[in-house]
């Protein structure tokens, strides 16, 4: 039987979407994967983010219970690496303390606007490579 072609897409080492976008934490995320802000459950405040700016921006006028509810549950990393792929964002989310909530939008704000530079300053190169097709 032969073997089907199997592209494999690498954007700076790190993975892309079925149409080869990047899936780091500049890349928009579909509607239906927006991360949606609450206060508490099954209160959301009707705003939502679909990528690392839209998130950061969002994040500075939320409610301060909006991000307590969240931070505290993780809500925050796993939608960063879950939904935009970008995983050591998500660790460092994650390791944030949950204290005042002041200082955790600080926090928060300090490490998404760090990320968002160093993924804008990082070059942008693609590499394509495809499994030949054997043919038995």
């Amino acid at each position: 039987m032969p073997k089907k072609t199997d592209p494999k897409r690498r954007i700076h080492g790190r993975k892309t979407n079925a149409g080869g976008k990047p899936t780091h934490g500049l890349a928009m995320s579909e509607a239906k994967n927006a991360f949606c802000f609450y206060e508490a459950v099954d209160r959301p405040t009707g705003e939502t983010a679909s990528s690392l700016p839209d998130f950061l921006e969002k994040l500075m006028t939320a409610k301060l219970e909006s991000l307590l509810f969240h931070a505290q549950r993780g809500d925050f990393s796993n939608w960063i690496e879950n939904m935009l792929g970008d995983a050591k964002l998500a660790a460092k989310i994650e390791k944030i303390r949950i204290s005042y909530a002041n200082n955790l939008r600080t926090s928060i704000r300090k490490a998404l606007e760090n990320r968002i530079k160093e993924l804008d300053e990082a070059p942008v190169t693609v590499e394509i490579s495809e499994t030949p097709q054997i043919a038995t």
